[in-house]
């Protein structure tokens, strides 16, 4: 038995990525996974049927937003179905046989490979060591593929803890994100809806004049919801209108959403449900 009855999901990368210990904290054991090599992949799976649900991520916060998720979601006939959240501790990492003793590894490194985001989260890092070369790669997991497969010396990858016991890696650095608080959000999604929930997540768009936002949030706090975010994104192709970006409790009583949603198209130009699902637990990566 899977939770929420899910028996197969696709998540990003391949073993050991962090879309896969995400994966591995929401699913019960027996589920299938089937790592797939981009955002769209995991969309075209589950849309054609290939697996149940897909997990992405949805936001950083350290860095925000992923756009990509949110573009998908809004132009994909998919829905949010949970969520969970992982504590993101990157690791420095470095193959077995590289014996550079610790108090030399910043004069030592020359190449370091990690996903982009990785690297953003690290920022502060490596600016102070601008002799890295940095090597932008899919995801956490090819990021050891690739630090096992160089002919560098002194070749390092940002990893996490599975990656390091897997594949027998040292630890060259625990804590060199740019803040301790560093948590993931990763969603599930499906062609399946959910009924209830505690948690929604919309895009809605205004008319391009003053006063349209507060209108279109005004039921929201009339009904006594909650709103966990709210960011703008602009509109591709038309300068200076955005589509907005929300989330909101819904407590024990999903019923007002439905009223907050009538309530509100009167209000904007359009506005799509991504999913309403329960709210998701934190774990360590």
């Amino acid at each position: 038995m899977t939770k929420d009855g899910y028996k197969s999901i696709a998540y990003l990368g391949s073993e050991g990525s962090y879309s896969f210990l995400a994966a591995k904290r929401y699913f019960l054991k027996g589920t299938i996974m089937l790592g797939k090599k981009g955002f769209i992949d995991i969309f075209d799976s589950v849309s054609e049927n290939s697996v149940e649900t897909g997990v992405i991520p949805l936001e950083n916060s350290l860095t925000g937003s992923i756009y990509e998720s949110y573009d998908l979601l809004l132009s994909r006939n998919l829905q949010i179905v949970g969520e969970v959240i992982l504590h993101i501790n990157h690791l420095l990492l470095t193959r077995e046989d590289n014996k550079v003793i610790k108090k030399d590894i910043l004069s030592k490194a020359t190449v370091c490979f990690a996903h982009p985001e990785a690297f953003r989260q690290c920022r502060k890092f490596f600016l102070q060591q601008s002799q890295i070369d940095q090597v932008f790669v899919e995801d956490t997991a090819k990021a050891i593929s690739q630090l096992l497969k160089s002919n560098e010396v002194n070749a390092f990858a940002i990893g996490n803890e599975y990656q390091s016991q897997k594949y027998s890696l040292r630890i060259l650095e625990k804590e060199f994100t740019d803040s301790k608080e560093n948590f993931t959000r990763f969603v599930m999604v499906s062609k399946r809806k959910n009924r209830t929930g505690t948690k929604a997540s919309l895009i809605f768009s205004v008319a391009h004049k003053p006063g349209s936002l507060i209108r279109a949030l005004t039921p929201y706090a009339a009904h006594g919801l909650n709103l966990t975010k709210i960011e703008s994104r602009p509109v591709l192709g038309k300068p200076w209108e955005y589509i907005f970006l929300i989330d909101l409790n819904l407590g024990d009583n999903p019923d007002r959403l439905t009223k907050v949603l009538e309530a509100m198209k009167v209000h904007v130009n359009y506005v799509k449900v991504l999913g309403v699902y329960e709210k998701g637990n934190v774990y360590d990566a």
